[in-house]
């Protein structure tokens, strides 16, 4: 369901796509090229948050003053997002853009701004962000996807009749267009994420059976048949990397997340950001992690650990889509994430659900508050 959902929130990691337009100055650039190195050689998300803290100092002090001021307040709200303090990165690109960005940078920082805003739950600051930069940079190709974004945020913030009202509307003006079936879409992913899996259905057989556009169609076949597993008791034993026992059975009364993975899938990176972020924000509370590789080859799994800078369980399930594990989720695509609750059950889905830091956060604490 991707494809449909090319509206996905993956917070912190465009904060690093496409940085500066014009090349910055040598001594930022400097530092930048320093920070970068250090991080291509680091092995643990601590070691990564020390060299982004250690950038961020130096980018802070350029801040103050001086011609480069904004330029360094914005590639330290780079480094604030590096160390997984979106409460740190947001206060740096509102200085950023207070102190006078180049026109260049402007679009970047609003978008990153709307986006922080959700990670701070700051839903109504969000949607001033990115209807600032809807208004401001109606060519930028992030356009529609800031559009939707904003609409997404009434559902985040508890006001899902906001949303499908909004999402309507933005279906009307798309009516006819490729972008029409993307709202759809986001409507459907919305509608799971409030619980509301009736209006779900309703969306994606209508894209199942009226999408002109073909791989969408397909898409929203294999989700309603995902949405099988939703309720049923989420059933994993297995040995993981490190010959230690895994089994769901044994974490009732913890949110679990599984996150089904293989290392050709180009957006396991952002969604192992994700889970980490969401362990961090969770941290002491009964949440847990488990990542299954579908990787035919065991040395793909110590890869993804090391690359991926991955601390939780990881099980070798070893044979595609074919895998004892994949089958007992339903896995037909990826990308795939479960969040289970306390009782073991199947709660929330990602070939819906865009399975961003927000999203799991706030599902996850919703999970948590069930008795």
């Amino acid at each position: 369901m991707r494809t449909l959902l090319a509206i996905a929130l993956v917070p912190a990691l465009s904060a690093v796509e496409g940085l500066a337009q014009d090349k910055p100055p040598q001594e930022i650039e400097a530092i930048l090229r320093d920070f970068g190195d250090k991080m291509r050689r680091a092995r643990s998300p601590d070691e990564i948050r020390t060299h982004a803290r250690a950038a961020m100092e130096k980018l802070d002090a350029m801040a103050k003053d001086g011609p480069n001021a904004a330029l360094a307040s914005y590639h330290a709200g780079e480094m604030g997002m590096f160390q997984e303090e979106p409460g740190v990165a947001l206060a740096r690109f509102k200085q950023a853009f207070e102190k006078g960005l180049p026109k260049s940078l402007l679009p970047n920082a609003r978008y990153l701004l709307g986006e922080i805003s959700i990670q701070e739950d700051d839903f109504a600051g969000a949607r001033t962000w990115l209807g600032e930069f809807a208004r401001n940079h109606p060519e930028d190709e992030r356009l529609f996807q800031a559009r939707v974004l904003a609409e997404l945020t009434h559902f985040m913030e508890g006001k899902p009749d906001a949303g499908a009202a909004g999402l309507a509307k933005l279906r009307e003006e798309y009516k006819g267009k490729d972008q029409e079936w993307n709202v759809v879409g986001a409507a459907a992913a919305a509608h799971h994420f409030a619980g509301q899996n009736d209006r779900m259905r309703a969306a994606l057989e209508e894209t199942a059976g009226a999408c002109p556009n073909v791989a969408m169609a397909e898409n929203a076949k294999r989700t309603l048949a995902a949405m099988l597993c939703l309720g049923r008791e989420a059933k994993l034993a297995a040995k993981d990397a490190d010959g230690k026992e895994v089994d769901l059975a044994k974490l009732r009364g913890r949110v679990v997340i599984v996150h089904f993975y293989t290392m050709g899938w180009q957006r396991a990176p952002a969604e192992t950001v994700a889970i980490r972020r969401t362990l961090k924000a969770c941290e002491g509370k009964d949440v847990s992690a488990v990542s299954v590789s579908i990787d035919r080859r065991k040395e793909d799994v110590e890869r993804f650990r090391r690359d991926l800078l991955v601390t939780w369980p990881v099980v070798h399930d070893g044979n595609g889509f074919a895998g004892p594990a994949a089958e007992q989720f339903g896995v037909r695509d990826l990308p795939y994430m479960v969040i289970v609750d306390r009782k073991g059950a199947i709660r929330f889905l990602n070939p819906v659900l865009t399975m961003a830091v927000t999203e799991i956060k706030v599902l996850v604490e919703r999970l948590l508050a069930e008795k």
